[in-house]
């Protein structure tokens, strides 16, 4: 290992380094390659890990995403000799993207510790673990929706009409106030780059609702938007203020955004949340969501 060498990966090895990423043979480095091709994800830093004689032992991919942020992929070691080899390959692709992002970061299978560690070592901190809910689309009924209380109403967000962006940031930051959910991440990112993400992410129309009091101000938000490459729809974020918690509004709420995107679209929705966050867990639960994975978040601030 002591004669290995970090390079950016040629075009001819992109098929080579992308069957590491994905921990498979040639076929499945094809298949991320094509897919990588469809969605735009680039491959100019892909960064690999190299023995002389040609053989590659690691590699790892700054993928870029909208709101300054940027997810890193990377092959899984074997061994504690090739997690610290790793976590170099790791570092030089969190600082290629330096200037670009403000946040990196990893999803990793908790049972990774060898990557875990890899993370750990390129100086990532371990936010929270992530837990992957799913929600199946009912075939031939729209989904009932929860009584809303009098004087409470839930209206689609328009992105068009003037002022809509400044008042949907104006309810993300009063709804990530005292949040159970990841509150880590509170002040990394400016909220109009948390909106852009959530506003760029997926492709297509988007579901996403706002509720007002019975004065029209603005107290929670349930974005749901399309999947890029299947019928999957994925709640990009939801959230109340906090003098709307507790008073049955979330189910009120995300009942109907769920309704809206059936009544135009089949397949399942999908979202993730801190396993930290029970009240959640609980209303997820009661919309028939149910947990179909867990990922270990790990970020680092790209000032460090």
């Amino acid at each position: 290992m002591s004669k290995s060498h970090v390079f950016i990966c040629p075009p001819h090895r992109f098929a080579d380094a992308a069957a590491l990423l994905v921990g498979g043979g040639p076929s499945a480095g094809e298949r991320f390659l094509a897919h990588a091709r469809e969605t735009g994800i680039s491959l100019e830093r892909l960064v690999c890990l190299g023995e002389p004689s040609g053989v590659l032992l690691g590699a790892a991919l700054p993928i870029v995403a909208p709101g300054r942020t940027a997810m890193i992929a990377t092959s899984s070691p074997t061994s504690i000799e090739k997690a610290e080899s790793l976590a170099l390959l790791i570092r030089h692709a969190a600082d290629s993207v330096r200037t670009e992002v403000d946040l990196a970061q990893a999803l990793v299978p908790p049972e990774r510790t060898l990557e875990i560690h890899a993370f750990d070592r390129a100086g990532f901190s371990r936010l929270a673990t992530l837990a992957y809910l799913e929600r199946p689309m009912p075939r031939l009924f729209t989904p009932a929706v929860a009584e809303l209380a009098s004087g409470w109403s839930v209206e689609s967000i328009d992105l068009s009409i003037a002022g809509a962006r400044e008042e949907i940031c104006a309810v993300l930051t009063r709804t990530y106030r005292d949040t159970l959910d990841c509150p880590e991440l509170a002040g990394i990112r400016k909220t109009t780059d948390v909106l852009e993400g959530h506003v760029r992410a997926g492709g297509g129309a988007r579901w996403w609702v706002m509720l007002r009091d019975a004065h029209g101000a603005a107290h929670g938000l349930a974005l749901l938007n399309p999947a890029i490459t299947d019928a999957t729809s994925e709640l990009v974020y939801f959230g109340l203020a906090p003098e709307a918690r507790g008073k049955g509004l979330g189910i009120a709420l995300l009942s109907r955004a769920i309704a809206a995107v059936t009544r135009e679209r089949r397949g399942s929705v999908v979202l993730a949340m801190d396993t930290r966050n029970a009240p959640a867990l609980k209303l997820y639960t009661q919309l028939g969501f149910r947990a179909v994975a867990e990922r270990l978040a790990l970020i680092r601030a790209t000032a460090c």
